[in-house]
């Protein structure tokens, strides 16, 4: 079995206050991902969900993307009224023509709907 020797950065000494790191030699077979963080740090351990944690997850998930999106798109699709009356409401008393910038002429309909 051979040993190599290898400088990699260890925790600060007390007496050095300017640097976080110092360099220390030390004789392994490997390196460890441990040994290369700072004092006081562990490493980050990613956890897999499985079963019922990961349904959960992923229901909360979905749950919350259909909260933020209902009051937004889903509800304003399936309550086209209030948003009519509030509409008409708002516009009461205003001649579209006047306020049309660059004289241009008031939106209508290309297919030209008939109107009865």
């Amino acid at each position: 079995m051979s040993f190599h020797t290898l400088m990699f950065l260890s925790g600060s000494p007390a007496h050095s206050v300017s640097a976080p790191y110092y360099i220390q030699k030390v004789n392994v077979t490997h390196v460890n991902k441990n040994q290369l963080l700072p004092v006081g740090q562990t490493p980050i351990r990613m956890t897999v969900l499985k079963g019922w944690r990961y349904a959960a997850f992923l229901g909360g998930f979905v749950g919350f993307i259909g909260a933020a999106i209902y009051p937004i798109i889903i509800y304003p699709m399936m309550n086209p009224e209030v948003y009519r009356k509030a509409q008409a409401e708002n516009r009461k008393g205003i001649n579209q023509e006047d306020i049309q910038p660059g004289n241009m002429k008031v939106w209508t309909d290309p297919f030209g709907r008939k109107q009865q």
